[in-house]
């Protein structure tokens, strides 16, 4: 989900190349990815494929996308999940200091329980399933590989596993809940990338663990200000019964870049701007 988004809007202003874990073919059809650019069929079971790449290309910069999201059926596998999320970041940052290239990597505001909110890069991490454990155990400290700790929303290539995908893929007139009492403050796909480029471009030495957070908002409140922005017709029930609160305390991140959020009405607005781009990629999937 993440990873096509950095690709969109770095390309532009880096020189910038992608890995697939599946053949280019798989992709081919979207037209937005650059064959020259792309190396197809990685996986992070070959270490020496990456070595070989970065010997090549000699990147300044490498941003670790991969990882098996809690909505994948392989998020229950826990081989999968430990080499995915937690030896991963670690092996490909050894690869990096050894080719010279600083480490980005993304983690997530799930290795928190959710007991408490408002959680800072000082509060242990404490969650309680295989993702959020393992999430963390991927995180890096020392420098100058850099870890920014965040959440994001958004649309996803392939299979319908994000909550937008989802949201969308609702039938009008169709009735869900939505739980008031769970808080987020992450960031679309869209700013999160454009907050990466720029912290390559103003911060580029910035190093060790940040978090990048958004104001707080309700799962049912966001799903209102969706519905709205995009004219659905379903119906969204409050829901209450349900408490989590993973919201992360940004301001060390803040104050460290001067970064001003973004609020949710922009980031939203600008989600709306980008519709009309992936139901054009969903109709070159279907030809």
């Amino acid at each position: 989900m993440l990873g096509h988004k950095v690709w969109l809007t770095f390309k532009d202003q880096f020189d910038t190349y992608v890995t697939f874990r599946k053949p280019f073919e798989k992709y081919s059809r979207l037209k937005i990815f650059d064959p020259s650019k792309t190396f197809a069929g990685i996986t992070t079971d070959n270490k020496e494929s990456f070595k070989g790449i970065f010997n090549k290309i000699k990147p300044d910069f490498v941003i670790n996308c991969i990882g098996v999201v809690a909505q994948l059926p392989e998020a229950k596998d826990p081989i999968i999940s430990l080499k995915v999320n937690a030896l991963w970041p670690h092996e490909l940052e050894k690869i990096c200091h050894e080719c010279g290239a600083k480490l980005i990597h993304i983690s997530t505001d799930c290795v928190f329980s959710g007991n408490k909110g408002n959680y800072s890069e000082d509060d242990p991490t404490d969650a309680r399933d295989l993702y959020g454990q393992t999430k963390a155990m991927g995180e890096l400290h020392n420098p100058p590989s850099l870890t920014i700790r965040t959440s994001i929303v958004g649309r996803s290539l392939e299979a319908s596993i994000s909550l937008l995908d989802w949201f969308f893929g609702l039938r009008p007139k169709e009735k869900i809940r939505g739980f008031t009492q769970v808080l987020y403050n992450g960031l679309t796909t869209i700013r999160l990338s454009e907050t990466l480029a720029w912290i390559i471009q103003k911060h580029p030495d910035l190093s060790g663990l940040y978090q990048i957070a958004s104001q707080p908002i309700a799962k049912y409140d966001l799903l209102k200000k969706l519905q709205k922005a995009f004219g659905l017709d379903i119906e969204i029930t409050p829901f209450d019964d349900f408490r989590c609160d993973r919201s992360l305390n940004g301001s060390h991140f803040n104050k460290a870049t001067c970064f001003s959020p973004p609020s949710w009405d922009e980031m939203i607005e600008g989600l709306v701007k980008e519709n009309s781009f992936y139901q054009g990629l969903k109709n070159a999937v279907r030809r």
